[in-house]
């Protein structure tokens, strides 16, 4: 057996051992009484769910959510009719979309809540006239040089630049102040 073969039998053996250890979908499908997706697992457990809170499934109609095609893996779901992909072990983990998209969502939930504290901050505020009208950024003004004073600057840059070793050691040195 050549280290080729080896390779790939050390690999199949990682694979089965990562199957026999680690929970994967055996069957799946979308439950409309509840609203929810269905995972039925390797080991026995089910879990649910709920649409809504599944990036890419939130705004798809429940007659797309049909026909869920399960990975040769057991850790992959595929819903064709919206093109939505879906991990097992991150549906596991809680995971239910890309980063942004869970920030946002908890940055919608966060803005929901609602208090005493905050209700009595408001109209405090309310009191005080409210959110502070904003300003429109103001543009600082361009200076526009005139053609004239252009050359004149050029001149002055021209003659203070030595034009040569010699020149350059001709020049008084500058006293600079520590």
């Amino acid at each position: 057996m050549d280290q080729f073969d080896q390779e790939i039998e050390l690999a199949t053996q990682r694979a089965e051992a990562r199957r026999a250890r680690e929970p994967r979908a055996i069957a799946a499908h979308y439950d409309a009484d509840r609203d929810a997706l269905v995972v039925s697992l390797s080991t026995g457990a089910e879990i649910s769910v709920p649409r809504g809170r599944v990036q890419g499934l939130a705004q798809a109609a429940g007659a797309d959510l049909t026909g869920i095609e399960i990975s040769p893996s057991g850790y992959g779901l595929h819903f064709s009719k919206v093109d939505v992909d879906l991990l097992v072990p991150a549906l596991l983990e809680g995971v239910f979309g890309s980063r942004a998209w869970m920030a946002a969502q908890l940055g919608a939930q966060g803005g929901k809540s609602t208090s005493e504290a905050k209700a009595a901050a408001a109209r405090v505020n309310g009191e005080r006239g409210g959110r502070p009208a904003k300003r429109p950024a103001t543009k600082k003004p361009v200076v526009k040089m005139k053609a004239k004073k252009w050359k004149v600057a050029a001149k002055m840059a021209i003659k203070a630049r030595p034009r040569s070793k010699a020149a350059a050691a001709k020049r008084k040195p500058v006293k600079r102040r520590a």
